[in-house]
């Protein structure tokens, strides 16, 4: 059988016949036999469907050997000391460090710059309108900050922003040459590309990063700090009034600029946590002095009516009782009524009939106890004891176990139980 051995540069593929009892050392030796650049059997190695074949095994043994098949050949690497190479056996840690942290992946500065413009720190969605910045010069879509501020779910880095009066929506300008393409100068052959969809109004510089940009604050109007420098009188055209440098709020600063802006943010979110503390506060001790007042209040108020109440009893006014026939005290009406003849503020008929209700309340008998009934006293006069205990369960001493069959055949008008 004739096999096919690809061996490679600059040997090529060499065509050999195998006898039926050789093994794969053998066949090897042939090769090398056949051209010595192929070098000694021993630094050769056979491979067939991607499995290394043993020098032992025969040739004709491996599975799915066809004629015509073509086998890899390839050569065992060399090493191991004392050729200059290095086996790593003398210094382990070195190779343990290579693999003991995962290396961070290289990401182009240029593009990394690129996605700082063009897309939502929030989500990394591309800046779509409306797009608004914050405080701290970072943009966002408008869409990604109000379902995270309904979601509460605002990550700890922006968590100075709790709601829309924290942010401002910009008027950004749109780049006429957004999507076409761009020559090779403008961004290298292989290099990324500069493309932005939005641009200064003023100067048509790419909003990409590559040129500074500032936002009007009370507006929202994005220009380039190239047009603020060379056409002042068009940014103020375009602002409407002149400006400050405190409504300037740039887009994107790094540095000191950055830290500055977190350090304001960060002074105003403490101020408003101290301005709803103190006012809390303000607000509990409003509370507990309304309560102490009040308590005050009750308690002289407690003591007026009783001194009211000592004072009618001496002077006969006020509340007033009067004995009534068979021992009964009747209370009188209130301060303030006329006085009547009896000179307590009490009319005789009101008194006479208060002591009649007393006395007859004081005789009457106490109701008598139910007992409790049987269902037979209330049985129809025309009906017989069995027959009316029948229809109450209490009254069958050992009521008859009701089945699926009973019921199914009694619809049927057949009695099993």
């Amino acid at each position: 059988m004739q096999l096919f051995v690809r061996c490679g540069v600059p040997v090529g593929t060499l065509a050999l016949d195998v006898h039926p009892q050789e093994t794969v050392y053998e066949f090897k030796k042939r090769l090398s036999e056949r051209s010595t650049r192929l070098g000694f059997p021993e630094h050769m190695s056979l491979t067939y469907a991607g499995k290394l074949l043993p020098d032992e095994q025969y040739v004709m043994d491996t599975p799915s050997l066809l004629p015509w098949t073509t086998l890899q050949l390839s050569h065992r690497l060399r090493g191991g000391g004392g050729d200059g190479g290095s086996t790593g056996a003398e210094s382990r840690s070195c190779y343990l460090e290579m693999y003991a942290g995962k290396k961070n992946d290289k990401v182009n500065p240029v593009e990394e710059l690129l996605a700082r413009w063009t897309r939502c720190h929030l989500t990394g969605e591309t800046l779509t309108p409306p797009v608004v910045i914050d405080e701290v010069g970072t943009l966002f879509n408008k869409d990604a900050i109000v379902n995270a501020l309904l979601n509460k779910s605002i990550p700890p880095q922006f968590s100075y922003i709790s709601s829309l009066k924290h942010v401002i929506e910009l008027k950004l300008e749109r780049n006429p040459r957004h999507g076409k393409p761009q020559s090779a100068a403008s961004h290298g052959s292989n290099g990324p590309s500069n493309d932005s969809p939005f641009c200064c109004p003023v100067t048509g510089v790419e909003f990409n990063g590559r040129y500074k940009f500032v936002t009007f604050r009370p507006t929202g109007h994005t220009v380039s700090e190239k047009a603020i420098k060379d056409a002042p009188a068009v940014v103020q055209e375009l602002f409407g009034r002149k400006w400050s440098s405190e409504e300037l709020l740039p887009v994107n600063p790094t540095g000191e600029q950055a830290d500055s802006l977190r350090a304001k943010a960060a002074a105003r979110v403490a101020a408003e946590k101290e301005k709803k503390r103190s006012k809390k506060e303000a607000k509990e001790k409003s509370k507990a002095g309304a309560e102490t007042t009040g308590a005050t209040g009750a308690d002289a108020g407690e003591g007026t009516s009783g001194r009211d109440q000592d004072a009618g009893h001496q002077n006969g006014g006020g509340r007033a009782t009067s004995p009534g026939p068979g021992g009964a005290t009747v209370a009188g009406q209130k301060r303030g009524v006329s006085p009547t003849a009896d000179g307590n503020g009490v009319s005789a008929p009101a008194v006479a009939a208060a002591a009649a209700a007393a006395a007859a309340a004081s005789n009457m008998p106490p109701p008598p106890k139910r007992s409790k009934g049987t269902a037979l006293e209330a049985m129809p006069k025309n009906s017989t004891p069995q027959v009316f205990a029948s229809l109450f369960k209490s009254s069958l001493k050992e009521p008859e176990k009701e089945t699926y069959l009973c019921r199914n055949t009694s619809a049927r008008g057949m009695h099993l139980t």
